[in-house]
């Protein structure tokens, strides 16, 4: 498998978290780029041996905590601490923080605000652009902009999302 790319992450019952991660994925193909995803189709609540492919052949992990924290979703990122990976997760403010990381100092938490989604963006940006030098991969700067456009979709459709639920 190739390396690079992003692992996108989402709670298992989550259609806003999964629809959102397809969509990212869908446009990333677009534009070249590689977005994985969890494979879980047969095997729900425990991480797949595919699944940790996907994660191993990753650049940096983001995951969107959008409510309390799947099993699944746990195993996929302590995966991800064991194999040194750097993990960006986007948590939703109504649920707050559900993931603890120890003192893992590859990680960054960013409360996704939909109404200021500038001000998230420019933290997934600069927290993609600081793994990228401290990891050496040396990928092109278009590369880590792509990669924080496509979040950037994927913060916007997030956006539309919440903006609809408190319309509802």
């Amino acid at each position: 498998m190739a390396t690079g790319g992003i692992f996108l992450t989402y709670n298992t019952h989550s259609n806003t978290g999964k629809n959102t991660a397809l969509r990212i994925q869908t446009n990333a193909q677009l534009y070249g780029t590689k977005v994985y995803l969890p494979a879980r189709m047969l095997n729900r609540d425990t991480i797949t041996p595919e699944t940790q492919g996907r994660i191993d052949a990753a650049s940096v992990i983001v995951a969107f905590t959008l409510e309390p924290l799947s099993h699944a979703l746990d195993s996929e990122l302590r995966y991800a601490i064991q194999r040194n990976k750097p993990i960006l997760v986007l948590y939703d403010q109504h649920v707050g923080i559900t993931v603890d990381f120890g003192n893992y100092a590859r990680v960054k938490q960013v409360e996704l605000d939909y109404f200021n989604t500038d001000d998230t963006l420019r933290k997934v940006g600069a927290f993609l652009t600081e793994q990228n030098r401290i990891s050496g991969n040396n990928k092109e700067n278009r590369e880590v902009g792509l990669e924080t456009a496509l979040l950037s979709i994927g913060l916007g459709l997030l956006a539309l999302w919440a903006i609809n639920r408190v319309a509802s």
